[in-house]
């Protein structure tokens, strides 16, 4: 991949996406502009919702939640059907007064974390204040990473709500009977119920993924990739992104790779191991009727910029 500690300064006229983002991301070390992300704290427009999110999946995974007389469980004709829900007190303005929020499909994702061995983390997680993610996304979501960067929670739209949870046990069995699936590992899946409306909003749906770099490693290239080249070149204010402490934020794409000299270079057994696993992947989202995903690629440089990353 070369080495990025080796890209000088100077115009950027004929250079690929590729390495006009390689030089963006070393203007930035050289002037440590290296965003934190914001804490979700008191007076952060969005407290109230994170706050809410947080304190409704920790009351969901409390071990006692059988006996608490707040919670109801509604079934469906399908076990994925199955909502648990709970009225969860809140202060707001100084009154006090209380949310519903409802855990889908509860049973299957509490085996996949499991499955995934991250049961007892997943906990811990959202005991510290979220970070606010702000994306280039245009569907008007909300995007919070946890305190630790390990999980991200994102809100999504009734439809895409209800078709998670119309596929829940084909993800969850490709999930079990695939480990080396590489297909985003959903967590939870909920809704919060507010008695006012909350930014022009009562109910938002929530579900929460596990990060796709939540690695302590740097990640000095991100490549969003779809098998297709119209229109699937970098712009600018993408590879102009001010990196955080975690990934450079300038995000590349299809002929951006095809511009690359190397490529990204594997052994052939890796190689191997890859394409098997997202023709499995592929064949499962074909199967559901599902045809606009990226594969997501987080690229390393090993023996690159020394960067202290910081551990939560």
């Amino acid at each position: 991949m070369g080495n990025a500690a080796d890209v000088g300064g100077g115009p950027a006229v004929g250079l690929t996406s590729g390495e006009r983002a390689k030089m963006a991301f070393l203007e930035n070390v050289k002037k440590n502009k290296f965003a934190s992300l914001p804490r979700i704290v008191k007076d952060h427009p969005q407290y109230v919702l994170a706050k809410c999110v947080a304190d409704g999946i920790k009351t969901v995974l409390k071990k006692d939640q059988k006996n608490s007389p707040t919670m109801t469980v509604s079934k469906g004709k399908k076990a994925q059907e199955e909502a648990i829900t709970f009225k969860i007190p809140m202060k707001v303005g100084g009154n006090w007064t209380t949310f519903d929020f409802t855990a889908f499909g509860d049973k299957f994702y509490k085996s996949l974390r499991r499955k995934f061995q991250v049961e007892g983390e997943f906990k811990t997680s959202f005991d510290r204040p979220f970070q606010e993610f702000k994306s280039n996304s245009k569907s008007g979501a909300y995007f919070f990473f946890t305190n630790d960067g390990k999980y991200l929670v994102k809100t999504i739209k009734e439809s895409e709500s209800r078709a998670l949870r119309n596929i829940l046990p084909q993800y969850h069995h490709h999930m079990t009977f695939n480990e080396d699936s590489i297909l985003n590992k959903i967590l939870g899946l909920y809704r919060i119920q507010f008695p006012r409306p909350f930014r022009g909003h009562s109910t938002f749906n929530i579900v929460v993924l596990e990060s796709l770099f939540g690695s302590n490693r740097f990640v000095h290239k991100i490549y969003d990739l779809k098998g297709s080249f119209k229109g699937r070149t970098a712009k600018e204010e993408d590879i102009q992104r001010a990196p955080n402490e975690r990934t450079t934020n300038a995000i590349l794409m299809d002929n951006d790779l095809r511009a690359e000299k190397k490529g990204i270079m594997l052994r052939p057994d890796v190689a191997a191991k890859i394409k098997k696993q997202i023709l499995s992947d592929t064949d499962w989202l074909k199967s559901q009727g599902m045809v606009d995903y990226s594969l997501i690629v987080g690229i390393w440089v090993e023996g690159s910029i020394r960067i202290k990353i910081p551990r939560f």
